[in-house]
């Protein structure tokens, strides 16, 4: 007998020492364990599949992007590496701003214009060498005018020399996942006396997907930048006038940015974002044929997610989505909690299927803490991430069980493995007969 409890008691602590592996929720319609690719490049590379082109838009590539989630509406061509013009210069405020954020530089800042930010050419405000001007003021002549030569000068301001500042521009577009984007200056002017390959595949060049995840990343992360963007007409402290130079605006008065560009390899390009209630787009056109079918394709795609698309709340913040097993905890379960709201914008007619998928770590075991991430939660349409995934928080704390308690489960549960068996054994007899 003394063998026998022995043997058993040897079983019970292996018993304890095996880890408990939460599985996926059974509620939700599709789960996977693994990470999607598209959380791992900003969640915008991977789209759901989409119905034939109705927009024909008359442009060699295009985006429609939800800045809320993320969620891309429409694409055309939009991983194609094009020339962007001074849509660069959205990458360009978004560099500036974090700066701003950071400490580095502020809106006070005298900027002093260089021998470099003078020569400048394209479109400028003229400034002369050794003139100063506030950031904010510079900072202006980018966001309504797309001055070249208040560019140059506020990259020198920021980071000591504009090549230094290209870095950085590069530095964020990798942060950001992009992977059609270069930067060769802060203008996307086309020196192509300094950088011969300007204008080539190898050169400066963006892709219309990039320049709505950066475009996202400013409105989003810094909307106080929609105050100057939104501008109509502002002059500069030497007099030099500037009318904005995306006429969008002077039609559409829910249009409040972003970025227009135009070169003749770029041909008429923009990157525009307006709000419908509470409702904001980004769209991003790039190679239209003239500056009035800029506006007519730009407002075609925005008109299209206004239209047909919104956005609703499919879980709240601190809605309870899922109770997972504990390993070795006093509680052998614990509450999972959304961390935030989880948005997605789905289409008003109802067409398509919206998955809610629910990912747990492989292993949770006790302690944990309240608020501890153990796992997320997010939405597929056609098999792909749609939108942002929100994290999964412990609702509480779980303490780690002690010896006898563990010792005392591990015999309870081997017992009622044991005799489940057995009674599974028998009705299996009687079932045959």
């Amino acid at each position: 007998m003394k063998r026998i409890i022995h043997i058993l008691l040897i079983v019970v602590l292996f018993t304890m020492n095996l880890p408990t592996t939460s599985v996926l929720g059974s509620q939700t319609s599709e789960t996977t364990e693994s990470t999607p690719e598209s959380e791992a490049n900003g969640n915008t590379t991977q789209q759901p599949t989409q119905e034939v082109d109705a927009l024909n838009l008359q442009v060699r590539s295009a985006v429609l992007m939800d800045v809320d989630t993320g969620q891309v509406l429409y694409s055309k061509n939009d991983q194609i590496s094009l020339p962007p013009a001074s849509v660069t210069k959205v990458m360009t405020m978004l560099v500036i701003m974090e700066a701003i954020e950071k400490g580095i530089v502020s809106w006070d800042d005298m900027v002093t214009t260089s021998e470099k930010a003078h020569s400048m050419t394209g479109s400028q405000v003229f400034l002369a060498i050794g003139e100063k001007a506030t950031l904010k003021q510079m900072f202006e002549a980018i966001a309504v005018y797309s001055a070249n030569d208040a560019a140059v000068a506020l990259a020198e301001h920021v980071a000591g020399s504009e090549d230094l500042f290209v870095n950085l521009m590069n530095e964020k577009a990798q942060e950001l996942g992009l992977r059609n984007t270069r930067y060769l200056n802060a203008t996307g002017f086309p020196y192509t006396d300094r950088f011969p390959n300007f204008n080539e595949p190898s050169g400066h060049t963006m892709s219309a997907m990039d320049i709505a995840v950066i475009s996202r990343e400013l409105v989003s992360k810094y909307p106080d930048v929609l105050e100057h963007t939104r501008k109509t007409f502002a002059t500069f402290q030497n007099g030099v006038n500037m009318p904005t130079r995306n006429n969008i605006m002077l039609r559409n008065d829910w249009i409040d940015g972003l970025k227009t560009g135009f070169t003749d390899q770029a041909q008429y390009c923009l990157s525009a974002t307006g709000e419908k209630n509470g409702f904001r787009l980004v769209s991003v056109i790039l190679g239209a044929a003239n500056d009035r079918a800029r506006q007519d394709e730009t407002l075609k795609l925005l008109n299209f997610g206004f239209n047909n698309y919104e956005r609703q709340t499919m879980i709240r913040g601190k809605e309870e989505v899922k109770v997972v097993k504990v390993d070795k905890g006093k509680e052998r379960e614990v509450a999972l909690l959304a961390a935030q709201n989880l948005n997605i914008v789905v289409d008003k007619e109802g067409k398509h299927t919206y998955n809610q998928v629910i990912e747990i770590n492989e292993s949770i075991v006790a302690p944990i803490l309240a608020n501890t991430v153990l796992g997320r939660v997010y939405y597929e349409r056609d098999g792909v991430m749609i939108g942002e995934p929100v994290s999964l928080v412990a609702k509480e704390d779980v303490e780690k069980a002690g010896f006898l308690r563990l010792l005392g489960r591990g015999i309870k549960d081997t017992f009622v493995g044991i005799f489940e068996g057995i009674a599974d054994k028998i009705l299996g007899i009687f079932s045959k007969e």
